[in-house]
């Protein structure tokens, strides 16, 4: 175990530091708070002495009102009996409304509207009081006051009075309100701005309490934590390593998988190629075999051809060097023209294709060719993942400043799961052996590759398994791309083979059960076999096969690996199931497009007796099955 380093510290001076941060930071937040505290709470003493004063103001201005009414009543008792004991509330009232006034006035002196109010209540007192006067004269004088009084000058005065010493009273109730909520609010903030500071003082002195404690173990941890680091990092390389390792495993069977696949997807087509080929040199005079062989080596080519196309295309595209010829595109005629070619593969499967195209849409600067690609591989997939008697429906219109193609179909749709990985590249839903479809999983990788090229993007959505799928291509009115220099295109070639003369091995009463999903093999296979006099039994599939071999009962069993639903290697297993009376021990030969060696192990392992790789010379196959059969000691000659 690593030591630990001795380490000097100046503990007393560490404390002493400690200590008076423990000390003055508490001390300046107490400051702090009391500075706040007092300046709230004089703030809110504020506010209550203008609540008072607005309540005195209030009330003076009440007495004012209560005074003149009083010099009010006296004066109609006066009129009335003209008895001089009523005008004394009249003389009373004078000195302290006077008094009222005067205070009010100086109440007001910082409220200018207040003030006018006032002048108003002022003014017409002294005019009511004028009034008053002159009508006490008149009747002082035995003159006769009616006129004066009807003339109703004393009630205009009076109301006059009683309109502005409401206004003052309202505006002051008001006014006493804001101050009243403006005092609630502060007492508020007095409270809780004392009860947080309070707590942070708390806190904060707790802190620092704990800082204080903990300084000393502090040390040795960190004494501990560099006697450990290097493990530390010992741990985080192995973590690193044990995820990079991981990485890297899963990249090995990424790889793995794509060149099984690959290996299956090259090889199918050339059995077809390479066997009719070597049939017709040496039948070739016969014209329905012809006829048929050159159709099937043509359709085989074809694919061919467009497996190792996309292998070009995702290789100059990874590598920066795909061609694109930038020209001006009118993007009905591209998308006519992928349909048009896709047409034959879709009334094969009785599959309506629904065309909704905006005629005025566009143009658009594009690659047609590659554009064209790009709708054929989406029309592609939906033809092939679409059900007989399904539709797919493509969608031209224009969305604000871009296009959008939409190709949807009623097909199998996709898993939730595995939306996020449709574009990558050798990625498939179903990569096992017993997949339906065939394919190397680049061609969406390939269209999403060329849109983006374009400067347009591409999308996916699916309801889920059996709902159907919908791609929408979204590509820009306007994209300028730098010119890209050509590069030469290389049509792959394959090495010829010398032909081998098959005809010497003679398979009369073997009879073989061949099950296939591939149309093209099976037929291939049969005409191979039956030619050397064999009596050859075809199946497309294991659930078709099984039956066939417990009523027919063959002589040897030839098998493919990869079938959809149920693989070659299941299918065998369901044959050794059965009793050797229904043929549980027929001999199995494997023939398959998997060409690893763990495949042919694992097929060794599975109970095949011969295991061929695709593509298979007719002359193999022949020896193979009468070696199988028991027939090649005895080979006869035609």
């Amino acid at each position: 175990m690593a030591s630990i380093p001795e380490q000097k510290t100046d503990l007393p001076q560490a404390f002493r530091r400690l200590l008076s941060q423990a000390i003055i930071l508490p001390l300046t937040l107490a400051f702090l708070v009391g500075a706040v505290f007092v300046w709230q709470v004089s703030m809110l003493l504020s506010v209550n002495e203008a609540v008072e004063r607005s309540d005195r103001i209030t009330d003076v201005t009440n007495q004012v009102q209560m005074l003149m009414v009083d010099m009010e009543t006296g004066l109609r008792a006066y009129v009335i009996t003209q008895d001089a004991t009523f005008l004394e509330p009249f003389d009373q009232a004078l000195p302290p409304l006077e008094e009222n006034i005067q205070e009010l006035r100086q109440s007001l002196s910082a409220k200018p509207e207040a003030l006018v109010v006032l002048d108003r209540i002022i003014d017409s007192s002294k005019q009511w009081q004028q009034y008053a006067t002159m009508v006490k004269s008149k009747i002082a004088q035995r003159e006769d006051a009616r006129s004066t009084i009807l003339t109703g000058t004393g009630k205009r005065l009076m109301d006059a009075v009683r309109q502005d010493v409401k206004q003052l009273v309202d505006q002051e109730t008001i006014l006493r309100q804001q101050l009243s909520h403006t005092a609630r609010l502060r007492a508020r903030v007095v409270l809780s701005t004392s009860i947080g500071l309070c707590v942070a003082i708390g806190i904060l002195s707790a802190f620092l309490a704990r800082r204080q404690l903990f300084a000393a173990a502090k040390t040795y941890t960190e004494a501990l934590r560099s006697a450990r680091e290097s493990e530390q990092d010992k741990s985080k390389l192995l973590a690193n390593e044990r995820t990079l390792r991981s990485a890297a495993e899963h990249a090995n069977r990424m790889k793995d998988e794509f060149l099984s696949t690959l290996s299956h997807e090259l090889r199918t087509p050339l059995n077809a190629i390479l066997g009719w080929s070597q049939l017709l040199r040496q039948n070739g005079n016969e014209s329905q075999e012809l006829s048929q062989g050159l159709e099937t080596i043509e359709r085989n080519a074809r694919l061919q051809t467009q497996l190792i196309e996309d292998l070009l295309d995702m290789s100059r595209i990874i590598s920066g060097k795909i061609r694109i010829d930038i020209q001006r595109v009118a993007p009905v005629a591209f998308i006519e023209a992928a349909i048009q070619s896709i047409k034959p593969a879709a009334e094969a499967k009785e599959i309506r294709i629904e065309q909704i195209l905006d005629q005025h849409a566009g143009p658009i600067s594009g690659d047609p060719a590659r554009l064209q690609q790009v709708l054929w591989n989406l029309l592609s997939n939906a033809v092939k993942f679409t059900p007989k008697g399904g539709k797919v429906q493509v969608r031209l219109e224009r969305v604000n400043s871009h296009l959008e193609i939409t190709v949807a179909d009623t097909g199998q749709g996709i898993k939730p799961e595995f939306l996020p990985y449709v574009f990558d590249r050798f990625r498939q839903a179903d990569a096992s052996t017993t997949r339906s479809y065939s394919g190397l999983g680049l061609g969406l990788a390939i269209v999403k590759q060329l849109v983006e090229l374009h400067g347009g993007g591409v999308r996916v959505k699916s309801p889920g398994e059996g709902k159907g799928t919908t791609f929408v291509v979204n590509l820009p009115l306007v994209v300028v791309h730098s010119p890209v220099e050509d590069e030469t295109r290389l049509h792959p070639k394959t090495p010829s083979t010398m032909p081998f003369d098959y005809r010497a091995t003679n398979l009369n009463g073997v009879k073989i059960l061949v099950v296939d999903d591939q149309l093209d093999a099976r037929e291939l296979i049969k005409h191979v076999l039956e030619e050397r006099g064999g009596k050859v039994i075809t199946a497309a599939s294991a659930d078709e096969g099984l039956p066939l071999l417990e009523r027919e009962k063959p002589n040897v069993l030839l098998s493919d690996i990869g079938m959809p639903e149920v693989d070659g290697f299941q299918f065998l297993k369901q044959v050794r199931a059965l009793s050797s009376e229904k043929g549980g021990l027929t001999p199995a030969i494997a023939l398959t497009a998997f060409a690893r060696s763990e495949d042919r192990t694992r097929a060794m392992l599975a109970g095949f007796v011969v295991y061929i790789t695709k593509p298979v010379e007719p002359a193999e196959l022949v020896a193979t099955v009468a070696s199988v059969a028991g027939r090649i000691g005895n080979a006869q000659t035609s």
